[in-house]
């Protein structure tokens, strides 16, 4: 933006030196300014909206439909919820006897197994099934990449 330089007299000075720095520009210009700064602000407004709002309504109304809780004295265990959009998920463990790889000694572990599913926003199903044991979480599923074979 240009700016101009004026001396102004002594009774209308605003600066010590007796100079007044004034930005002068079009009222063209302000007007671009002021649409520019009206659209980014509307436009960062609706953003924001549609960031916060959830990406499906079936979503942000689901309920918890079945669930099942189990626990019995042998440490055994059965847990698996489904909600009324379609995830689920089903998980059973059992305490076993596995050697423990750092003192060589048996020890009591919980082995679990289970999956997860759940319809994604295009439509297409998902479902992973799970062990987890002392080897570590092991997932499954179709979309999981797998690593290459080994040469």
């Amino acid at each position: 933006m240009p700016f101009t330089i004026m001396p102004m007299p002594p009774s209308k000075r605003k600066h010590p030196n007796g100079w007044n720095i004034s930005y002068s520009s079009s009222c063209k210009d302000k007007a671009k300014i002021s649409i520019k700064m009206k659209f980014l602000i509307a436009f960062a407004a609706l953003v924001a909206v549609a960031l916060a709002a959830p990406a499906n309504q079936q979503d942000a109304t689901a309920v918890v439909s079945r669930s099942v809780d189990e626990h019995n004295p042998d440490g055994s265990y059965t847990n698996s919820v489904e909600t009324s959009n379609g995830i689920s998920q089903q998980e059973t463990g059992q305490l076993v006897q596995a050697v423990n790889p750092e003192t060589g000694k048996p020890q009591a572990v919980i082995a679990s197994r289970g999956s997860y599913q759940w319809t994604a926003p295009d439509n297409v199903q998902y479902l992973v099934q799970w062990v987890a044991d002392q080897n570590g979480f092991q997932p499954q599923a179709a979309h999981l990449p797998t690593p290459p074979p080994a040469l």
